[in-house]
Protein backbone atom coordinates (compact mmCIF):
# COMPACT_ATOMS: atom_id res chain seq x y z
CA UNK A 1 0.00 0.00 0.00
CA UNK A 2 1.02 3.62 -0.56
CA UNK A 3 0.98 5.77 2.57
CA UNK A 4 1.03 9.50 3.30
CA UNK A 5 1.91 10.79 6.74
CA UNK A 6 0.24 14.01 7.86
CA UNK A 7 2.28 16.02 10.36
CA UNK A 8 6.05 16.05 10.88
CA UNK A 9 6.10 16.61 14.64
CA UNK A 10 7.49 14.54 17.48
CA UNK A 11 5.52 11.34 16.90
CA UNK A 12 6.43 11.21 13.20
CA UNK A 13 9.65 9.25 13.76
CA UNK A 14 7.79 6.42 15.48
CA UNK A 15 5.26 6.14 12.65
CA UNK A 16 7.67 6.52 9.76
CA UNK A 17 10.13 3.96 11.13
CA UNK A 18 7.25 1.55 11.74
CA UNK A 19 5.85 1.90 8.21
CA UNK A 20 9.33 1.34 6.78
CA UNK A 21 9.39 -2.07 8.45
CA UNK A 22 6.27 -3.15 6.57
CA UNK A 23 5.97 -3.91 2.85
CA UNK A 24 4.17 -0.61 2.36
CA UNK A 25 5.65 2.53 0.80
CA UNK A 26 5.57 6.08 2.16
CA UNK A 27 4.85 8.22 -0.89
CA UNK A 28 4.23 11.63 0.70
CA UNK A 29 4.63 13.69 3.84
CA UNK A 30 2.43 16.68 4.66
CA UNK A 31 3.18 19.57 7.01
CA UNK A 32 2.37 23.27 7.04
CA UNK A 33 6.06 23.82 7.73
CA UNK A 34 7.19 22.87 4.23
CA UNK A 35 10.87 23.24 5.09
CA UNK A 36 10.48 20.67 7.87
CA UNK A 37 8.50 18.36 5.58
CA UNK A 38 11.20 18.58 2.90
CA UNK A 39 13.86 17.72 5.47
CA UNK A 40 11.88 14.64 6.52
CA UNK A 41 11.32 13.64 2.90
CA UNK A 42 15.03 13.93 2.18
CA UNK A 43 16.00 11.92 5.27
CA UNK A 44 13.63 9.06 4.46
CA UNK A 45 13.66 9.24 0.64
CA UNK A 46 9.98 10.16 0.41
CA UNK A 47 9.18 11.38 -3.12
CA UNK A 48 6.41 13.94 -2.47
CA UNK A 49 5.87 16.85 -0.07
CA UNK A 50 2.66 18.83 0.40
CA UNK A 51 1.82 21.79 2.67
CA UNK A 52 -1.64 20.50 3.61
CA UNK A 53 -3.97 17.57 3.13
CA UNK A 54 -6.25 19.45 0.76
CA UNK A 55 -3.50 19.97 -1.80
CA UNK A 56 -2.44 16.33 -1.46
CA UNK A 57 -6.01 15.20 -2.21
CA UNK A 58 -6.10 17.44 -5.29
CA UNK A 59 -3.02 15.66 -6.64
CA UNK A 60 -4.23 12.07 -6.44
CA UNK A 61 -3.95 11.91 -10.21
CA UNK A 62 -0.18 12.18 -9.72
CA UNK A 63 0.27 9.69 -6.89
CA UNK A 64 -1.51 6.57 -5.73
CA UNK A 65 -2.68 6.76 -2.11
CA UNK A 66 -4.12 3.93 -0.02
CA UNK A 67 -3.56 5.12 3.57
CA UNK A 68 -3.46 8.45 5.38
CA UNK A 69 -1.66 8.42 8.73
CA UNK A 70 -2.55 11.47 10.86
CA UNK A 71 0.22 12.44 13.30
CA UNK A 72 -0.89 15.97 14.16
CA UNK A 73 -2.08 17.44 17.52
CA UNK A 74 -5.55 16.37 18.76
CA UNK A 75 -7.11 19.74 17.94
CA UNK A 76 -6.68 18.95 14.23
CA UNK A 77 -7.86 15.32 14.19
CA UNK A 78 -11.57 16.00 13.60
CA UNK A 79 -11.07 18.22 10.56
CA UNK A 80 -8.31 16.10 9.02
CA UNK A 81 -10.12 12.77 9.39
CA UNK A 82 -13.31 14.20 7.86
CA UNK A 83 -11.34 15.88 5.06
CA UNK A 84 -9.63 12.58 4.26
CA UNK A 85 -12.94 10.70 4.33
CA UNK A 86 -14.62 13.29 2.10
CA UNK A 87 -11.62 13.05 -0.22
CA UNK A 88 -12.26 9.37 -0.78
CA UNK A 89 -9.52 7.93 1.44
CA UNK A 90 -10.66 4.53 2.71
CA UNK A 91 -7.87 3.71 5.18
CA UNK A 92 -7.01 6.18 7.92
CA UNK A 93 -4.80 5.80 10.98
CA UNK A 94 -5.12 8.63 13.50
CA UNK A 95 -3.13 9.25 16.66
CA UNK A 96 -4.93 9.19 19.98
CA UNK A 97 -7.13 10.73 21.19
CA UNK A 98 -9.55 10.44 18.29
CA UNK A 99 -10.77 14.02 18.80
CA UNK A 100 -11.04 16.80 21.37
CA UNK A 101 -14.55 15.96 22.52
CA UNK A 102 -17.42 13.53 22.08
CA UNK A 103 -19.28 15.76 19.61
CA UNK A 104 -16.31 15.70 17.26
CA UNK A 105 -16.09 11.92 17.60
CA UNK A 106 -19.74 11.54 16.65
CA UNK A 107 -19.30 13.73 13.57
CA UNK A 108 -16.34 11.61 12.44
CA UNK A 109 -18.35 8.44 12.96
CA UNK A 110 -21.31 9.82 11.00
CA UNK A 111 -19.12 10.63 7.99
CA UNK A 112 -17.30 7.30 8.23
CA UNK A 113 -20.64 5.43 8.26
CA UNK A 114 -21.48 6.97 4.89
CA UNK A 115 -18.44 5.31 3.31
CA UNK A 116 -16.80 1.90 3.43
CA UNK A 117 -13.88 3.07 5.50
CA UNK A 118 -11.24 1.51 7.71
CA UNK A 119 -10.34 4.04 10.42
CA UNK A 120 -8.04 3.01 13.26
CA UNK A 121 -7.18 4.99 16.41
CA UNK A 122 -3.56 4.58 17.49
CA UNK A 123 -4.00 2.87 20.86
CA UNK A 124 -0.43 1.66 20.62
CA UNK A 125 0.23 0.45 24.17
CA UNK A 126 -2.29 -2.34 23.64
CA UNK A 127 0.38 -3.79 21.34
CA UNK A 128 3.04 -4.12 24.02
CA UNK A 129 3.99 -7.79 24.26
CA UNK A 130 3.23 -7.93 27.97
CA UNK A 131 -0.19 -6.29 27.54
CA UNK A 132 -1.04 -8.54 24.59
CA UNK A 133 -0.07 -11.62 26.60
CA UNK A 134 -2.18 -10.43 29.54
CA UNK A 135 -5.22 -9.88 27.32
CA UNK A 136 -4.80 -13.31 25.73
CA UNK A 137 -4.61 -14.98 29.14
CA UNK A 138 -7.74 -13.16 30.28
CA UNK A 139 -9.61 -14.12 27.09
CA UNK A 140 -8.63 -17.76 27.65
CA UNK A 141 -9.83 -17.63 31.26
CA UNK A 142 -6.39 -18.54 32.56
CA UNK A 143 -6.58 -16.07 35.46
CA UNK A 144 -9.91 -17.41 36.67
CA UNK A 145 -12.71 -15.01 37.54
CA UNK A 146 -11.34 -11.47 37.48
CA UNK A 147 -12.87 -9.22 40.10
CA UNK A 148 -10.52 -6.25 40.17
CA UNK A 149 -8.06 -4.40 37.94
CA UNK A 150 -5.75 -1.65 39.21
CA UNK A 151 -3.64 0.61 36.98
CA UNK A 152 -1.12 3.11 38.32
CA UNK A 153 0.48 5.58 35.91
CA UNK A 154 3.09 8.01 37.21
CA UNK A 155 5.05 10.38 35.00
CA UNK A 156 7.97 12.41 36.29
CA UNK A 157 8.48 16.09 35.63
CA UNK A 158 11.44 15.11 33.43
CA UNK A 159 9.11 13.19 31.09
CA UNK A 160 6.38 15.84 31.08
CA UNK A 161 8.88 18.58 30.27
CA UNK A 162 9.48 16.89 26.90
CA UNK A 163 5.83 17.25 25.84
CA UNK A 164 5.03 19.77 23.08
CA UNK A 165 3.44 23.10 24.08
CA UNK A 166 0.02 22.21 22.62
CA UNK A 167 -0.47 19.67 25.43
CA UNK A 168 -1.14 22.55 27.83
CA UNK A 169 -4.03 23.70 25.61
CA UNK A 170 -5.91 20.38 25.77
CA UNK A 171 -9.11 20.66 27.85
CA UNK A 172 -7.69 18.52 30.71
CA UNK A 173 -4.06 19.50 30.06
CA UNK A 174 -1.56 16.66 30.34
CA UNK A 175 -4.39 14.25 31.21
CA UNK A 176 -5.57 14.69 27.63
CA UNK A 177 -2.19 13.52 26.34
CA UNK A 178 -1.12 10.73 28.73
CA UNK A 179 -4.52 9.81 30.16
CA UNK A 180 -5.94 8.14 27.02
CA UNK A 181 -3.28 5.41 27.16
CA UNK A 182 -4.32 4.27 30.62
CA UNK A 183 -8.02 4.63 29.84
CA UNK A 184 -8.00 2.56 26.64
CA UNK A 185 -6.04 -0.20 28.39
CA UNK A 186 -8.57 -0.35 31.23
CA UNK A 187 -11.49 -0.35 28.78
CA UNK A 188 -9.86 -3.09 26.69
CA UNK A 189 -9.28 -5.30 29.74
CA UNK A 190 -12.99 -5.23 30.56
CA UNK A 191 -15.72 -4.04 28.22
CA UNK A 192 -18.14 -4.29 31.16
CA UNK A 193 -16.97 -0.99 32.60
CA UNK A 194 -19.31 1.99 32.54
CA UNK A 195 -18.23 5.61 32.86
CA UNK A 196 -15.95 5.96 35.90
CA UNK A 197 -16.30 8.05 39.01
CA UNK A 198 -13.62 10.75 38.97
CA UNK A 199 -11.72 12.29 41.87
CA UNK A 200 -9.53 15.30 41.16
CA UNK A 201 -7.02 15.35 44.01
CA UNK A 202 -4.88 18.08 42.46
CA UNK A 203 -4.03 19.44 39.01
CA UNK A 204 -1.44 16.63 38.75
CA UNK A 205 -3.33 13.80 40.48
CA UNK A 206 -6.58 12.11 39.42
CA UNK A 207 -8.18 8.79 40.31
CA UNK A 208 -10.85 6.90 38.36
CA UNK A 209 -13.15 4.19 39.74
CA UNK A 210 -14.70 1.88 37.15
CA UNK A 211 -17.54 -0.52 37.90
CA UNK A 212 -19.02 -3.33 35.85
CA UNK A 213 -20.96 -6.53 36.31
CA UNK A 214 -19.00 -8.32 39.05
CA UNK A 215 -15.79 -6.37 38.41
CA UNK A 216 -14.25 -3.08 39.49
CA UNK A 217 -11.27 -1.09 38.28
CA UNK A 218 -9.14 1.61 39.85
CA UNK A 219 -6.86 4.02 37.99
CA UNK A 220 -4.34 6.38 39.53
CA UNK A 221 -2.81 9.02 37.27
CA UNK A 222 -0.08 11.23 38.74
CA UNK A 223 1.50 13.43 36.11
CA UNK A 224 4.19 15.57 37.72
CA UNK A 225 5.17 16.04 41.35
CA UNK A 226 6.89 12.64 41.29
CA UNK A 227 10.57 11.79 40.68
CA UNK A 228 9.81 8.49 38.96
CA UNK A 229 8.01 7.31 35.88
CA UNK A 230 6.19 4.05 36.55
CA UNK A 231 3.24 2.30 34.93
CA UNK A 232 1.80 -0.90 36.34
CA UNK A 233 -1.27 -3.04 35.78
CA UNK A 234 -2.50 -5.52 38.40
CA UNK A 235 -5.27 -7.97 37.49
CA UNK A 236 -6.64 -10.03 40.37
CA UNK A 237 -8.10 -13.35 39.24
CA UNK A 238 -9.49 -16.15 41.36
CA UNK A 239 -6.62 -18.40 40.27
CA UNK A 240 -3.82 -16.11 39.15
CA UNK A 241 -2.81 -12.52 39.86
CA UNK A 242 -1.10 -10.81 36.94
CA UNK A 243 1.31 -7.89 37.29
CA UNK A 244 2.43 -5.93 34.23
CA UNK A 245 5.24 -3.38 34.27
CA UNK A 246 4.27 -1.49 31.12
CA UNK A 247 7.44 0.63 30.87
CA UNK A 248 9.72 -2.41 30.95
CA UNK A 249 7.31 -4.73 29.13
CA UNK A 250 7.32 -7.36 31.89
CA UNK A 251 4.49 -9.73 32.83
CA UNK A 252 4.61 -11.58 36.16
CA UNK A 253 1.99 -14.21 37.03
CA UNK A 254 1.45 -15.42 40.59
CA UNK A 255 -0.72 -18.41 41.39
CA UNK A 256 -3.09 -17.35 44.15
CA UNK A 257 -3.74 -20.87 45.43
CA UNK A 258 -1.96 -21.42 48.76
CA UNK A 259 0.21 -24.29 47.53
CA UNK A 260 1.55 -22.38 44.54
CA UNK A 261 4.09 -19.59 44.06
CA UNK A 262 5.35 -17.59 41.10
CA UNK A 263 4.39 -19.58 38.03
CA UNK A 264 5.43 -17.52 35.06
CA UNK A 265 7.60 -14.59 34.09
CA UNK A 266 7.60 -13.00 30.68
CA UNK A 267 10.35 -10.48 30.00
CA UNK A 268 10.66 -8.83 26.62
CA UNK A 269 13.52 -6.56 27.57
CA UNK A 270 16.77 -8.31 28.42
CA UNK A 271 17.63 -6.36 31.56
CA UNK A 272 14.09 -5.66 32.75
CA UNK A 273 14.35 -7.78 35.90
CA UNK A 274 17.42 -5.83 36.98
CA UNK A 275 15.55 -2.62 36.35
CA UNK A 276 12.50 -3.66 38.36
CA UNK A 277 14.19 -2.24 41.47
CA UNK A 278 16.14 0.96 41.77
CA UNK A 279 15.81 2.19 38.21
CA UNK A 280 17.16 5.68 37.67
CA UNK A 281 15.00 8.30 35.98
CA UNK A 282 17.38 8.35 33.00
CA UNK A 283 17.16 4.58 32.53
CA UNK A 284 13.40 4.66 32.84
CA UNK A 285 13.16 7.38 30.19
CA UNK A 286 15.35 5.38 27.82
CA UNK A 287 13.31 2.21 28.24
CA UNK A 288 10.03 4.11 27.86
CA UNK A 289 11.15 5.60 24.53
CA UNK A 290 12.23 2.19 23.21
CA UNK A 291 9.00 0.67 24.45
CA UNK A 292 6.85 3.29 22.68
CA UNK A 293 8.65 2.65 19.39
CA UNK A 294 8.11 -1.11 19.68
CA UNK A 295 4.39 -0.72 20.36
CA UNK A 296 3.93 1.60 17.36
CA UNK A 297 5.73 -0.90 15.15
CA UNK A 298 3.45 -3.75 16.20
CA UNK A 299 0.29 -1.64 15.85
CA UNK A 300 1.19 -0.32 12.39
CA UNK A 301 2.21 -3.77 11.17
CA UNK A 302 -1.13 -5.13 12.42
CA UNK A 303 -3.03 -2.20 10.90
CA UNK A 304 -1.34 -2.72 7.54
CA UNK A 305 -2.39 -6.36 7.55
CA UNK A 306 -5.93 -5.47 8.65
CA UNK A 307 -6.31 -3.00 5.77
CA UNK A 308 -5.51 -5.73 3.28
CA UNK A 309 -7.89 -8.16 5.00
CA UNK A 310 -10.52 -5.42 5.55
CA UNK A 311 -10.85 -6.26 9.24
CA UNK A 312 -10.80 -3.99 12.29
CA UNK A 313 -8.12 -4.02 14.97
CA UNK A 314 -9.67 -4.91 18.35
CA UNK A 315 -10.06 -1.95 20.72
CA UNK A 316 -8.86 0.58 18.10
CA UNK A 317 -12.09 1.34 16.27
CA UNK A 318 -13.88 4.69 16.08
CA UNK A 319 -16.28 3.46 18.76
CA UNK A 320 -13.33 2.57 21.00
CA UNK A 321 -11.80 5.99 20.37
CA UNK A 322 -15.08 7.66 21.32
CA UNK A 323 -15.27 5.68 24.60
CA UNK A 324 -11.86 7.02 25.57
CA UNK A 325 -12.83 10.60 24.72
CA UNK A 326 -16.01 10.26 26.80
CA UNK A 327 -13.82 9.72 29.87
CA UNK A 328 -11.42 12.52 28.89
CA UNK A 329 -14.41 14.84 28.46
CA UNK A 330 -15.66 13.91 31.94
CA UNK A 331 -12.19 14.50 33.43
CA UNK A 332 -12.05 17.97 31.85
CA UNK A 333 -15.48 18.81 33.26
CA UNK A 334 -14.52 17.55 36.72
CA UNK A 335 -11.27 19.53 36.69
CA UNK A 336 -13.11 22.73 35.79
CA UNK A 337 -15.55 22.19 38.64
CA UNK A 338 -13.01 21.02 41.20
CA UNK A 339 -11.93 23.31 44.02
CA UNK A 340 -8.63 21.38 44.15
CA UNK A 341 -7.89 22.37 40.57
Amino acid sequence: MDVSIIGCGGVLSKHISAWRKTKDKIVAVVDKDVRRAKAVAKSYSVPHVFPNLGILLKNLDLINLDVVDICTPPSTHHDLVIEALDGGIKNILVEKPLALNVSECKEIMDVADENETHVCVCHNYLFKKSVQKLMNLMDEGRLGHVKQIDIHHLQSDDIISTFPPWVNNLPPGVFGESGPHTIYIMQALSEAFAQPEIDVLSKEHITLRFKGDGICGNVTMLYGETPRTEWTINVYGSEITAHVDVCRDVLLLMDTRPTKSVSFVLSTIYDSLRLMVGTTATATSSILKRSVNDSHERLIRSYSESCKLKTDLPHCSLADGKRVVEVIDAIADEMRDSVAY
